[in-house]
């Protein structure tokens, strides 16, 4: 989870990020995030969907239960969309 951590240290105090696109333009990107998911609430999805989750997945949702990634401020659009457990 390196890569969320650095991520996240490089956002803005409003978690936005400048970002530059393929043909040069340069916009900010929004980051949401939503609060961790504690051991037991994972362990507790797990056994009630008899599932067993990824491991990077895991560690994911020890850091933050969901997130919205790279929304585009100017739009309000866009985005990847990590889904948590709920």
């Amino acid at each position: 989870m390196k890569v969320i951590k650095a991520l996240k240290s490089r956002l803005s105090k409003k978690n936005t990020l400048l970002i530059q696109n393929e043909g040069g333009h340069i916009s900010e990107a929004g980051f949401e995030w939503n609060s961790a998911a504690t051991a037991e609430e994972i362990q507790e999805f797990e056994i009630s969907n008899q599932v067993i989750l990824p491991k990077e997945y895991n560690q994911f949702l020890t850091i933050s239960n969901g997130a919205l990634l790279f929304k585009n401020i100017d739009y309000g659009q866009w985005g990847c969309n990590i889904l948590g457990l709920n």
